[in-house]
């Protein structure tokens, strides 16, 4: 989660390809998945990223916000798009 929160695209491939991180793994707390957490933060090629590796940009946090939600909350209008 911190990994995608940057703009280090090579430390979330490295946990990704090295550990075999789920890239829809959820948040015990806020429910977030990676890239929830890649959309608050406006991190767009983080979010790519996690869209070409199977990232599912459908899946509902806690509150059922799908990533572009928090995207668009966050104030990254292109990156919801």
């Amino acid at each position: 989660f911190e990994a995608v929160q940057t703009g280090d695209v090579a430390l979330s491939a490295y946990y990704l390809f090295r550990f075999g991180v789920d890239v829809n793994i959820v948040h015990s707390i806020t429910g977030w998945t990676p890239l929830h957490a890649a959309a608050s933060f406006g991190q767009s090629l983080q979010a790519h990223f996690l869209v070409l590796n199977g990232a599912n940009p459908l899946m509902k946090d806690q509150h059922g916000r799908i990533p572009s939600e928090i995207a668009l909350r966050s104030g990254h209008q292109e990156l919801a798009d």
